[in-house]
């Protein structure tokens, strides 16, 4: 049962949006020739692009690390399955709204997918998320048939409420690090030991970016990085391209994955890797301020394999 699930909470680190906003239009120029970093209301996210199923991304902000990759490979283990709403109870917040990277929920799909979630409840629960899955070299896109997932999953929760968010822009990738990890690595060098996370939605605007999209599971161990991508099925999806998820600074020794996010193109959905247009991508970002991270159903044995 997921309400029976081993959970593990974390206060972080929380500046305030004024001074976090400073911090990463100065310091992302590392990375990207153009940077804006501003404090704004949040957009209302059911508009195009993003189209998400509620409207802010404030309010009792947290995110969570479930299950994770050791559960996926070397070999899958089926009997990790998890409730959304479930969850909801463990993270403290029961009618939240919950978006993120994951695993489907193969278990009622018939299959393995990639999980863009996208789910609130309020009373009653309003589902928008999709899966992805390759079949033979091409993305078969669909909406989820229930707020349930498997095997691993990076969860944001929150009210839903409009409110002030960092919105960060950038554009004309000069360094090697993707958006994520370019945010990370900047929130690492300036809060040092201080865990940060950052959790939202990022739309590219312009460029191409790289994804990769799971087939159904592998039937051979998974054991190396080169045994990922030997399994994985990768795509270059042209803009626009939206995608939720969170990141942290660190892993605060709770083996968490300290970046995850999947998006939504025109007919294609996956994980994302990085931009490979770096001359002409342009990033929109909207990012909230997680006040908790909590760690569910931590694997006992792991490794550090499969978590690009």
């Amino acid at each position: 049962m997921t309400s029976n699930l081993k959970t593990e909470k974390l206060s972080l680190y929380c500046p305030e949006l004024s001074d976090l906003a400073a911090v990463l239009e100065k310091s992302m120029k590392a990375h990207f020739q153009n940077v804006t970093a501003s404090v704004v209301d949040c957009p209302n996210l059911t508009n195009a692009p993003f189209n998400l199923i509620s409207e802010g991304l404030c309010g009792n902000v947290r995110i969570a690390d479930v299950g994770g990759v050791p559960y996926l490979m070397p070999k899958v283990m089926k009997e990790h399955t998890y409730e959304i709403k479930e969850l909801c109870k463990l993270v403290e917040l029961q009618d939240a709204y919950v978006f993120g990277a994951g695993a489907g929920p193969f278990h009622k799909l018939g299959m393995n997918a990639e999980m863009i979630c996208d789910v609130k409840f309020n009373g009653s629960e309003k589902l928008n998320t999709k899966l992805g899955t390759s079949i033979n070299g091409k993305v078969k896109v669909q909406k989820a048939p229930c707020a349930e997932f498997g095997l691993l999953g990076n969860l944001g929760f929150c009210d839903g409420k409009p409110g002030k968010v960092i919105e960060l822009v950038v554009s004309k990738r000069i360094s090697e690090e993707n958006i994520m990890s370019s945010v990370r690595k900047t929130l690492k060098e300036e809060y040092k030991d201080k865990i940060v996370g950052m959790c939202g939605t990022f739309n590219v605007e312009k460029g191409k970016v790289k994804i990769h999209c799971m087939p159904d599971f592998c039937k051979e161990p998974i054991e190396s990085n080169e045994d990922v991508n030997n399994w994985l099925d990768f795509y270059e999806i042209p803009a626009p391209f939206t995608a939720v998820g969170w990141l942290i600074s660190d892993d605060p020794d709770m083996d968490i994955r300290v970046e995850h996010f999947h998006g939504l193109a025109e007919d294609t959905a996956g994980h994302y890797h990085y931009d490979v247009t770096p001359d002409e991508v342009v990033y929109r970002c909207y990012f909230s301020i997680p006040k908790y991270l909590y760690r569910i159903d931590r694997p006992e044995i792991t490794h550090t394999f499969g978590r690009d």
